[in-house]
């Protein structure tokens, strides 16, 4: 399994222990004991005591290379801890679209709820609603700034600001100072973030960077294997004249 594996199976083992009820939690009282005075098994420590059912709906399609490796990490965590997970998300980005079936999760009372959030704005009532339902909610990959403030018990992935900054200071560092950030999802507020790291970033040495929107869900604008060459190299061969993002 590759590290980047890895890291998504820890980190979604972690989000369906902390949903699922009696995880990890040990007992004061000593065991029961059987008839015959032996004592009877308990569950191994940190693996649900009782059926547990989660959902996850999050911004991105199954299919995407990046969210294949999230499924897999998602599958093989809940194979491991017994748990029967549901993996949602709409066809195409789509916050109103991911809010209803946000609601349409909630409705079925499952254990627990992991989300992305995208789109605060779009996603946040909803998942209020789950949390003033009695669900615990886990937010992944997006809404690092704002889970707190929705009632998420915790946040799972990079903080997008500082991997943009960092990314920025290393192309300082390389001596660049006129740069393009990409934003493949025009609306996702992680990746507007990053893309203000970044820029703050070369902005330390008197750099500057413009931000370059694409959808990738379209394929007229997509970057597709077919048109990497000519799509992908007219990206380097923007004008030099570039403002920060704001």
């Amino acid at each position: 399994m590759k590290p980047v594996s890895r890291l998504v199976v820890a980190a979604v083992a972690v989000a369906l222990l902390l949903l699922a009820p009696g995880c990890g939690k040990k007992s004061s009282s000593p065991p029961p004991e059987t008839a015959s005075g032996s004592t009877a098994s308990k569950a191994p420590v940190g693996r649900p005591t009782q059926n547990v059912r989660i959902v996850i709906v999050t911004h991105g399609q199954a299919s995407d290379p990046f969210w294949a490796v999230v499924k897999r990490g998602i599958d093989e965590a809940a194979r491991d801890l017994d748990v029967r997970v549901s993996y949602q998300a709409p066809a195409v980005y789509d916050a109103a679209r991911m809010s209803r079936l946000i609601d349409a999760a909630v409705a079925t009372k499952p254990n627990g709820l992991v989300v992305s959030i995208p789109d605060p704005t779009g996603v946040g009532p909803s998942i209020r609603l789950a949390v003033q339902a009695g669900i615990p909610v886990v937010a992944i990959n997006s809404g690092e700034d704002v889970y707190r403030r929705l009632g998420a018990l915790l946040y799972i992935g990079q903080p997008e600001y500082a991997a943009g900054l960092g990314a920025g200071r290393r192309m300082a560092a390389a001596g660049v100072r006129n740069a393009i950030c990409v934003n493949h999802q025009v609306g996702t507020s992680s990746l507007v973030l990053r893309c203000r790291g970044f820029a703050a970033g070369l902005a330390k040495v008197g750099g500057r960077s413009r931000v370059v929107t694409i959808d990738l869900q379209s394929r007229q604008q997509g970057c597709s294997r077919s048109d990497r060459r000519g799509r992908c190299r007219r990206w380097t061969r923007l004008p030099p004249a570039a403002s920060s993002p704001r």
